[in-house]
This record gives C-alpha cells, sequence and structure tokens, in this order.
C-alpha cells in the first residue's frame, strides 16, 4: 500500500474552525506544508503542536477534542475536555504551560 494523503491537524486560535486545524496533505507536496510554516512563523511549528495522522477519521476526532478544549478553556469551566483529546488540552485547564 503508497501512502498518498495525510492529514494534519494542530492546536486551534481562539478564531479557527475545524478546516483550519484539519485537513488533507498530499504526502507529495507535503515538504511545501512544512517549509511554509517554517518560514512564516519559526514558533508556530512548536506553539500550535501539528500531528500527522494517517486516517481522517482519526484527524478528525482529535481537532474535534481540541476545539472543544479550546471553547471549555475560552468559557472559563472547569470540565475536562471529551475522551480523546490531547494530554495539553488537559494541562491548558490546569493552567499550566
Amino acid at each position: 500500500m503508497k501512502l498518498e494523503v495525510l492529514w494534519l491537524v494542530c492546536d486551534p486560535t481562539p478564531f479557527s474552525g475545524m478546516a483550519d486545524v484539519c485537513w488533507e496533505q498530499p504526502v507529495r507536496t507535503l515538504h511545501y506544508q512544512i517549509v511554509g510554516i517554517h518560514m512564516a512563523d519559526r514558533s508556530d511549528w512548536q506553539v500550535r503542536h501539528y500531528t500527522v495522522w494517517t486516517t481522517e477519521d482519526e484527524a478528525v476526532a482529535d481537532a474535534k477534542a481540541r476545539l472543544a478544549a479550546r471553547d471549555i478553556v475560552a468559557a472559563g469551566r472547569s470540565e475536562t475536555p471529551p475522551e480523546g483529546a490531547e494530554d495539553r488540552c488537559s494541562a491548558a485547564l490546569k493552567g499550566k504551560p
């Protein structure tokens, strides 16, 4: 099986929607995405915690969890993020970097 497409997910900004944090990326052009992110803002790659997935379902679940965690933090509630949210989302709710 030849891997032709990957799914990228990154942490949302306060104004991000699903399309901003989860997208399909052809493997043959992945290097353009990485170079573009690096050239636009060198810290973005580390700050927004990019993750590469091989299936759309995994990527969408990750993106939904990140968006939900962002919304919980923005609302100032002390709820825990939905199942499947990354550990960093839990840390953000507790005020840890």
